[in-house]
């Protein structure tokens, strides 16, 4: 609210470059006439904040205070920062058990093969993980992610279809951030776009490949301007939600 002077003359409050920044975040009146929010700090909010309604649920960890050099007599012209660890919610948690085996006799065609078999029969993941063994031997380490009933059958599937002669197998604990299926529109058409969000972060929007692909043949166009739009509009999306 009000007035302030700046390079370029009498500007109205926020500044035009304040309100740029805050662009998908709510605001309310400060009921006095006072720059509040400066361009610097709004910019700082826009690239790496998200909005939250109320105090977040977290760990505090670390805290600090700004002041500014005016005083004005309504309020102090001070800031807080908090730093804290968010806090998983059960349902973003789970138990699961590692799988793994050393191969240095096994062929790529035959290591691609069982990690789409591990996937198709049920694991969470599945990878493979350049290695030296002894005798300075090339190897992989085939990895599974399982949850715990599966985890006798995908060992079996492992050594069924590798070159192991054993596998070794660790409980593991997993945080998955909540994720979602939107669809944005492009010039290209219409793309689905997985978001994850969660108290991690402002949330995380990933254009489907294949469906990109799909477009990129299609239309006779690269792969990658087909997720960059989308990719933009899914930015678009998100922050007309506010987040």
């Amino acid at each position: 609210r009000g007035l302030t002077q700046a390079a370029h003359g009498t500007l109205f409050l926020p500044a035009p470059a304040t309100l740029e920044c805050l662009i998908g975040h709510p605001t309310y009146d400060g009921e006095h006439p006072f720059e509040f929010v400066t361009p610097t700090g709004a910019a700082l909010v826009g690239a790496l904040g998200a909005p939250a309604p109320a105090w977040p649920r977290m760990t505090p960890e670390a805290t600090g205070w700004g002041a500014g050099t005016a005083n004005p007599a309504f309020r102090p012209n001070l800031l807080r920062a908090v730093l804290g660890a968010p806090e998983v919610s059960a349902e973003a948690q789970g138990s699961f058990v590692l799988l793994e085996t050393n191969l240095d006799d096994a062929s790529g065609e035959l290591i691609a093969y069982c990690i789409e078999r591990l996937l198709i029969e049920g694991a969470k993941d599945a990878w493979a993980t350049p290695i030296t063994m002894k005798k300075g031997r090339p190897a992989v380490v085939l990895s599974a992610l399982a949850q715990a009933p599966d985890a006798g059958r995908l060992t079996v599937t492992m050594l069924r279809e590798s070159t192991s002669l054993g596998v070794r197998t660790t409980a593991v604990d997993r945080v998955v951030r909540p994720r979602e299926m939107i669809e944005v529109e492009t010039h290209y058409g219409t793309i689905p776009v997985k978001v994850a969000g969660g108290a991690f972060g402002p949330p995380q929007a990933k254009p489907e490949l294949d469906a990109c692909a799909a477009r990129a043949v299609e239309l006779g166009i690269p792969l990658r301007e087909v997720i960059l739009a989308a990719t933009l509009a899914a930015a678009e999306v998100l922050r007309a939600r506010g987040r």
